[in-house]
């Protein structure tokens, strides 16, 4: 009897995403330090010059430096509290960013949308596997990373079913 491996799983939910549109890359051709490297270090999540593009797509209304400072406020998301910062993420994503603007003696806001929900087609969708991130001194490899305008939203590790250690639990904490 052939058995699964984790590499076969990966590469058929890859398959599948592609066939559902999305892109594909794998994570060590976009690390930092290759030719066509998207992030500066590993450190770094957010595929910031995908995400400038989408902006830039999704809001040409906007000015290029409100858009910029929404983007920048999206990059600065950072507390101790984990809780804290997915909220706060989640309402840019959700309500978008707010950067306010003088006109006519009056405070106005443009809002830049980072996905457009209401044509998806305007949305750029990446899946990468084996993408390496580095936090506090911890080297992370998700087996799969879900990408919408640059931005990771889905995580995905995968375990053989065949393996009798591989649970949830070992996953969740992977």
């Amino acid at each position: 009897m052939t058995r699964i491996a984790e590499s076969d799983i990966e590469s058929l939910a890859i398959e599948q995403l592609r066939c559902l549109g999305w892109d594909y890359t794998y994570g060590l051709d976009i690390a930092p330090g290759v030719d066509k490297s998207e992030c500066q270090s590993y450190e770094q999540i957010i595929l910031i010059e995908r995400l400038r593009n989408a902006v830039a797509q999704i809001n040409p209304h906007i000015p290029k430096s409100a858009q910029e400072q929404a983007i920048q406020k999206v990059l600065r998301i950072y507390s101790p509290d984990l809780l804290y910062n997915n909220e706060t993420f989640h309402q840019c994503l959700v309500e978008k960013i707010k950067i306010p603007y003088q006109q006519e003696g009056y405070e106005r806001s443009y809002e830049v949308a980072l996905i457009d929900f209401d044509n998806i087609t305007n949305n750029q969708f990446l899946v990468v596997n084996q993408y390496t991130i580095i936090e506090n001194n911890q080297n992370k490899r998700p087996d799969i990373l879900l990408f919408v305008n640059g931005i990771p939203l889905v995580v995905i590790e995968l375990k053989n079913a065949a393996d009798e250690n591989a649970t949830i639990e070992s996953a969740f904490n992977q």
